[in-house]
């Protein structure tokens, strides 16, 4: 039954035929093959956003996949007068997005923030925090539009108008994304 023999050229054709098919698989799965993965990369700030601000990019942490199966991923901004700091969460769904949010909202204490009262509302729930960060003042704020969490941090920050252009453009982006 497998006493027959398969001539050596066409057994290492067949080999090189498997090898380019592995290859031209993994090209087409490549890192950003899901499109989800792309949106949210795409929602990240950057110095063109801001034409005429000075900014930089510092660092930027590739899309990472959640224990939960949702994305994430984060970029850091710089000017000569402050730091932006921006992380981006898709979730899987809405309501895991909404409890997210909501923990942020009561672990403000431990990073020993204060929310602002009558601040910008940024995205369909939001909350603007001032403290400390590293020994520097800052602000921040942290959003849910749908299934996304955005949180930004500018330090320095003496005022909450120096935060303001960063979480409009980050909220115009979300309102943008159609995650699948």
């Amino acid at each position: 039954m497998f006493s027959k023999r398969v001539d050596p050229r066409r057994r290492i054709t067949f080999l090189l035929l498997g090898i380019l098919l592995l290859f031209s698989l993994q090209a087409c799965a490549g890192p950003n093959s899901n499109p989800a993965a792309t949106t949210i990369d795409a929602l990240l700030l950057s110095p063109a956003d801001f034409p005429g601000a000075g900014l930089r990019e510092a660092q930027r942490l590739g899309q990472r996949e959640t224990r939960d199966g949702g994305q994430t991923t984060q970029v850091a901004l710089e000017s000569d007068r402050a730091r932006i700091n921006q992380v981006i969460v898709a979730f899987p769904s809405e309501e895991s997005a909404r409890t997210a949010f909501q923990t942020i909202r009561q672990d403000r204490a431990q990073e020993q923030l204060k929310i602002i009262p009558d601040a910008p509302i940024f995205g369909q729930e939001s909350v603007v925090l001032a403290g400390k960060q590293g020994g520097q003042d800052a602000y921040s704020t942290a959003f849910r539009q749908e299934r996304l969490l955005v949180r930004i941090n500018v330090i320095p920050a003496r005022e909450i108008a120096e935060l303001l252009p960063y979480a409009r453009k980050a909220e115009d982006k979300a309102r943008q994304a159609r995650l699948r």
